[in-house]
């Protein structure tokens, strides 16, 4: 269960208090960076959130509903009041057709990516898909993948999807609560020392390796916040939305975030959420 507290701040003064965080954020990652601002009225229509960062991208949500009509509507936590996005664990996610942005072809086929966001973890057997960029379950299709395992793990994994291959990193086993889950790929490497994974602004990771990988398939495939393209493993988890929502850099031919840049995002997000 997520406890809320509502802020004693008015919306206007709260959405000037969300731009101060989303404006701090983007400059500790730069303005490459994609913010998906969930439940921030600015920037979500209800049926369509919009991007903040140097390109817009947008995100529609399942079942042409509103994201205040989710079957448990947002909350709110922490001084400002951030989002917290409810999902149901059937039906509910975002998903953009702007699959090309989602592909560094910088100059290798092996790009480098970051992708974080907040989540309210708790204990349980299904697997909750975050952020994935796939055409089919299983793994068909699909280039990239960040998921919360049946075992509590965070992983995130760059897939081949013609050699049936994944390299990847998971973390150790995630406590109930919130958690500041974040992933970087790096240094153009087909190995899974090139993935790192973050739990709470620290590196936690093991290799997580299937099949004989050879390149990630960098396909045109549609990206997803909360399930797999056909909608598996779907998320049934509380995330931050507003200025604390999920973000992601396709890093090109630029160095991903350093490790002191993820471990100040996670400080401003836990002072944000009061926890």
């Amino acid at each position: 269960m997520v406890i809320t507290h509502q802020a004693r701040l008015t919306l206007p003064q709260r959405h000037i208090e969300w731009q101060k965080l989303a404006d701090a954020r983007l400059e500790l990652f730069g303005t490459d960076a994609l913010l998906v601002p969930m439940a921030w009225q600015t920037h979500d229509t209800g049926l369509v959130v919009t991007t903040i960062g140097g390109q817009q991208v947008d995100f529609t949500y399942s079942q042409s509903q509103r994201v205040w009509d989710f079957d448990t509507p947002p909350s709110y936590l922490g001084p400002t009041g951030i989002p917290i996005i409810n999902f149901n664990q059937s039906d509910e996610w975002l998903e953009t057709p702007d699959a090309a942005f989602w592909n560094d072809t910088a100059g290798s086929s092996e790009p480098s990516y970051y992708w974080s966001c907040w989540v309210f973890t708790v204990a349980g057997v299904a697997i909750h898909t975050l952020l994935s960029k796939s055409t089919s379950a299983g793994e068909t299709g699909t280039d990239w993948m960040t998921i919360i395992q049946s075992n509590e793990t965070y992983q995130c994994k760059i897939i081949d999807d013609s050699a049936n291959a994944v390299i990847g990193s998971q973390s150790s086993a995630l406590s109930d609560g919130w958690h500041y889950l974040a992933a970087t790929k790096h240094d153009d490497s087909a190995l899974s020392s090139s993935v790192i994974t973050y739990v709470d602004g620290v590196a936690d990771r093991s290799d997580f390796t299937e099949g004989t990988y050879v390149q990630q398939e960098d396909g045109t495939t549609v990206v997803r916040f909360g399930a797999e393209s056909d909608g598996d493993s779907p998320l049934g988890l509380s995330v931050a939305g507003g200025p604390l929502g999920p973000m992601f850099i396709a890093v090109g031919a630029n160095a991903v975030p350093t490790p002191d840049a993820i471990l100040r995002d996670y400080q401003l997000g836990r002072a944000a959420l009061g926890i």
